[in-house]
């Protein structure tokens, strides 16, 4: 996640919490089903797409012109997002608990290097 990353969820977060006058396209929605399936990782605070890449290959890709599309990034980043964060309505509350779970991943992806690194010295 980048600084950029942070205000897009920002600024989605307050676009699905109807705290400013903009609202979602009409390709996103919340997801509304349940499932059983073990693949299915989404609940009632996910956004889903009813527009999907022609390809899987296209999907993951910086080619695809949906990952220049605000809404369809951002769809994305914030179903990567622990639900707790998600479930956040106030703005000030949100925005101080992503940058905080933004420095967390960081420092933990740090860390990971880190002892990674030492490993392969160590060997």
């Amino acid at each position: 996640m980048k600084k950029f990353d942070l205000n897009d969820l920002i600024f989605f977060h307050k676009v699905l919490n109807k705290l400013i006058p903009v609202t979602l396209p009409h390709y996103l929605s919340f997801y509304r089903g349940s499932s059983r399936l073990r693949q299915c990782h989404y609940d009632n605070h996910s956004i889903i797409s009813s527009i999907i890449p022609k390809t899987s290959q296209l999907a993951t890709t910086s080619n695809n012109p949906l990952n220049r599309s605000f809404f369809y990034r951002t769809h994305i980043l914030w179903n990567t997002l622990p639900l707790t964060l998600r479930q956040i309505t106030c703005p000030s509350s949100f925005k101080n608990a992503l940058i905080r779970n933004f420095w967390e991943s960081l420092l933990s992806s740090d860390l990971d290097s880190s002892l990674n690194s030492n490993s392969l010295l160590s060997d």
